[in-house]
């Protein structure tokens, strides 16, 4: 509000001054200064400044993995995220191995938030494969995330419908 001063601020610079104070401000609690770079990310790979995502993505990844921050759910979703990243930068053999990684650590069943993760993880591999071409792997990731996600009920209701998306598009 301070920084404000009465003029009218647009998302990107409250993300803007928010990415800039992050590390700093929140370097004696690793597991808020994980989440909040993972959500900076997030927001600015949505944007689409995917240099801006890769400094907080990174960063998330390298926190959650050092102290287990939000636990073994963050590290997952991180590197979900920064998956999605290395898609967007149209390196998808990266992004498959990243999901390769997520998905060999989770091979029990699970439930919960856990099931919805490995659920994205299907689904983003899924898309990483079917933009190297390879049509009928990323089909069969993608009807096994559809599948996970539908037995997710609520919860997963966005992602389920993300996940028939990138279906119907392959």
């Amino acid at each position: 509000p301070e920084a404000a001063r009465g003029r009218d601020l647009t998302v990107r610079q409250v993300l803007d001054v928010a990415a800039r104070r992050v590390g700093s401000a929140f370097s004696e609690q690793p597991d808020l200064e994980e989440a909040l770079h993972a959500a900076l990310g997030e927001a600015f790979l949505d944007l689409g400044d995917l240099g801006a995502a890769a400094e907080h993505l990174e960063r998330s990844v390298a926190l959650a993995r050092s102290a287990n921050a939000r636990g073994a759910d963050g590290v997952l979703s991180n590197r979900i995220l920064l998956s999605r990243l290395r898609l967007a930068q149209g390196r998808a053999a990266e992004a498959e191995a990243l999901l390769e990684e997520v998905l060999a650590e989770s091979s029990q069943p699970s439930i919960g938030r856990r099931s919805i993760e490995m659920g994205l993880a299907r689904a983003w591999r899924g898309k990483a494969r079917e933009r190297q071409g390879r049509f009928d792997e990323a089909e069969t990731d993608l009807r096994a995330a559809v599948e996970v996600l539908a037995g997710a009920g609520a919860l997963a209701t966005h992602d389920h419908l993300t996940a028939l998306e990138m279906l119907a598009q392959t």
